[in-house]
């Protein structure tokens, strides 16, 4: 197992590179944790993962592109919150999602909690915006007391643009 904190980002960034290359999963304790001590604190846990690629953010973070096993879809991963990691024997098993058809998606959004069950849709025209996680937390939490009361307690949630087909099955 190697211990990322002790070893600079690129080298981490190599050594996901490789597992790309092999097309091989990838073990990662991953999440935010505080060291004071001898005492440990923070949201940690274990994820297996089927890298996709690296690449720089526009704030400068490395992430890694992935499917994420315990999700069952693609999610992104700070470099920078990979604590320790190690290499599966297995190789990728979950599809690559392919690139939505624009006429599919739609201004609904999905708020599902750390432990992947929704708490509710959100309608937002983003008008060809990508990405306005936080407008979309924003107006769910005003939509629903229950979002905020989730995210105290799990620590997150996660944020996702509905297809039309996910939206008509769920009205």
């Amino acid at each position: 197992m190697t211990n990322a904190t002790y070893q600079s980002l690129r080298m981490t960034k190599a050594d996901f590179n490789v597992a790309i290359a092999f097309g091989k999963t990838v073990h990662i304790l991953y999440g935010e944790l505080t060291v004071d001590g001898d005492h440990a604190t923070g949201n940690v846990e274990w994820r297996e993962i089927e890298p996709h690629e690296v690449r720089e953010t526009k704030d400068g973070n490395l992430i890694v592109v992935a499917m994420c096993r315990l999700r069952g879809e693609r999610r992104t991963f700070r470099l920078d919150r990979i604590s320790h990691y190690n290499f599966g024997t297995r190789g990728f098993i979950l599809p690559w999602p392919e690139k939505a058809d624009p006429e599919e998606i739609t201004d609904w959004w999905t708020i599902r909690s750390r432990s992947d069950h929704e708490i509710i849709q959100v309608e937002l025209n983003t008008d060809g915006v990508t990405g306005p996680h936080a407008k979309v937390l924003g107006k769910a939490m005003a939509q629903s007391g229950k979002v905020r009361a989730v995210c105290k307690a799990e620590g997150g949630v996660s944020i996702r643009r509905l297809r039309r087909k996910d939206v008509l099955a769920w009205r």
